[in-house]
């Protein structure tokens, strides 16, 4: 069971994850800077902690990164242990060369039992809810918290593999139109930043092969 977890930490993330946050400070998002660790297979394994007390595991959506986390590790940090991990292909971390929902959690997993997380209350956003379900339906964590979690991927993955060669070539352009289509004028210039410097660094080909 998760302790000393606020009842306003879902409504928190959810919130955050949807809207600019006006009042953090550019300072602020330097607080827990990237540690790297050895994975299977020779590849790494990035995260960010910060914080004491219960553990939260936080598990970002495609394309971004631990970073997506920033506005509200430091609150959650007051009291709590909080872990954001950079997935495979994401971020720091290397990309598996099996590609798939299985690696992304055998990865999360792994980090767990690495640094000795108890009972994490794990939170994921976007494809990182679907890795969040996976793990508590094998009895990893004491609770599970879905953002924007999308049920049916058969579709995405359609229109993936339909464009793939167009795709190849224009991976981040793609992107950049199709977040374009979410309404990012609607968001403040400090987060439009972070969503492009999230996507930039995304591995085409681990994208591509999901």
């Amino acid at each position: 069971m998760c302790t000393n977890i606020r009842p306003w930490t879902t409504a928190a993330f959810a919130a955050t994850l949807a809207l600019p946050d006006p009042e953090l400070k550019q300072g602020d998002q330097n607080m827990s800077e990237p540690t790297i660790i050895d994975g299977p297979e020779g590849r790494k394994i990035a995260y960010r902690r910060a914080g004491s007390g219960s553990s939260v595991l936080l598990l970002h959506g495609i394309t971004e990164g631990s970073e997506t986390f920033l506005p509200v590790i430091d609150n959650l940090a007051a009291d709590h242990d909080v872990v954001a991990i950079d997935m495979a292909g994401h971020g720091l971390s290397s990309a598996p060369e099996i590609v798939g929902l299985e690696q992304m959690a055998m990865d999360a997993g792994l980090l767990v039992q690495t640094l000795g997380l108890e009972n994490p209350l794990l939170v994921g956003h976007s494809y990182g809810a679907i890795i969040a379900a996976a793990l508590a339906s094998n009895g990893l964590g004491c609770g599970a918290v879905l953002v924007d979690q999308a049920f049916e991927l058969s579709a995405f993955r359609e229109l993936l593999l339909a464009n793939r060669e167009q795709l190849q070539e224009n991976f981040h352009p793609f992107y950049d139109q199709m977040f374009e289509s979410f309404g990012m004028d609607k968001l403040g210039e400090r987060d439009r930043k972070l969503l492009s410097h999230m996507h930039a660094q995304a591995d085409r080909d681990f994208v591509l092969a999901q």
